[in-house]
């Protein structure tokens, strides 16, 4: 055998090893070589609901829930699709859920909300709208005593490039993920594949956006803390729930505290005891399967996250389903000793009553 020829075999067996390598990390990361056990209490059952109600926030004055929803596969189909916003109420032992959604905006194709409620008593829900695959937009809608909504106005910056979610810290103050530093093409996909860390959260000051965070791999959910100085942030790709002391002046970021939680953590919503509780896809790759393939399903996951003063806290599984009560949970949130969880896809949410010790 030549040199030259051995030297192309060491060459292809290097890179045979570099790839493979490579595969196996990008699988583990993924957490395709997890054992899953489920956690389903008795006590949760689904509910049918419009097509992918990927998020939901509890207005825990009065027990209202408001659901984002809007048929994915049909808009990634090239159907002519107009997404809505739902309630009901967590009052009772049955759930009727109604379309509240304005006429305006036109095109509507809602992904994260938030909830605020001002010093005075008035309700406004903030809507992210992906208008098209370039052009995302915060939609504001007033709340009225009943439940139903009234555009308020359209909100359009730079800083909000590829919004993932929102969380209101103002009247007209607000913070949002950019999921990925591309809007589309090769390079938006070759961030997932290598997890590069170029995305952003954003912050919009009631008159203009910028970044206050970057060095973020998918950063997906975002809340706060009920006294402002605390912004919570989940990576899915990195699987890390990220810390950071807010400037109650400025809105600037200082980041805190990383926590690794091991599954593919989406939104999060903070119950009234300060804890989190957080969607998770622990199969990341079985999600992208189910996304575009509805005869696959995914496996949903909910952890909650109680942090300790001066520091650390605990994790724990509240929930863990293969897939066959509900796909791909993405929101989980509680409320007087209910739990409701959305999905990105599924034409359902599942509301399950908790017993005092895993509520609290």
């Amino acid at each position: 055998m030549s040199a030259t020829m051995r030297n192309i075999i060491i060459a292809l067996a290097a890179i045979t090893v570099v790839v493979g390598v490579f595969v196996v990390r990008f699988l583990s990361s993924s957490g395709q070589f997890t054992t899953l056990i489920p956690r389903v209490p008795e006590t949760c059952e689904a509910v049918p609901a419009p097509a992918g109600p990927e998020d939901l926030v509890i207005d825990r004055e009065n027990g209202h829930v408001f659901l984002s929803a809007y048929d994915r596969r049909a808009a990634w189909g090239g159907e002519n699709v107009r997404g809505g916003i739902h309630r009901f109420s967590l009052k009772g032992a049955t759930y009727s859920i109604v379309d509240v959604t304005p006429s305006t905006p036109e095109r509507f194709l809602p992904h994260g909300i938030s909830l605020y409620t001002a010093d005075d008593g008035q309700k406004t829900l903030y809507v992210i709208n992906h208008v098209s695959p370039e052009q995302h937009q915060i939609e504001r809608f007033a709340i009225d005593e009943k439940g139903d909504l009234r555009h308020l106005e359209t909100i359009q910056d730079s800083a909000i490039s590829s919004p993932n979610d929102i969380h209101a810290i103002g009247a007209r103050q607000f913070y949002v993920t950019n999921d990925h530093a591309n809007t589309s093409g090769t390079r938006r996909m070759m961030e997932d594949l290598f997890r590069w860390d170029d995305a952003t959260l954003a912050y919009f000051d009631g008159n203009k956006g910028s970044i206050v965070a970057e060095g973020l791999t998918l950063p997906n959910g975002v809340n706060g803390s009920a006294d402002g100085k605390s912004i919570y942030v989940t990576e899915s790709t990195d699987r890390m729930l990220r810390l950071y002391d807010r400037n109650l002046e400025n809105g600037t970021l200082k980041e805190r505290d990383r926590v690794f939680l091991g599954t593919g953590v989406d939104n999060i919503d903070v119950a009234a005891d300060g804890s989190l509780w957080i969607g998770a896809h622990p199969k990341m790759l079985t999600f992208a399967s189910h996304r575009n393939n509805p005869d696959v399903v995914a496996p949903s996951q909910v952890i909650r996250v109680e942090q300790k003063p001066g520091g650390g806290g605990e994790a724990r599984e509240i929930y863990l389903d293969l897939g066959e009560q509900i796909s791909a949970s993405s929101v989980a949130a509680v409320h007087e000793g209910k739990m409701v969880i959305g999905a990105v896809l599924d034409p359902k949410i599942v509301i399950c009553t908790l017993d005092e010790e895993t509520a609290r």
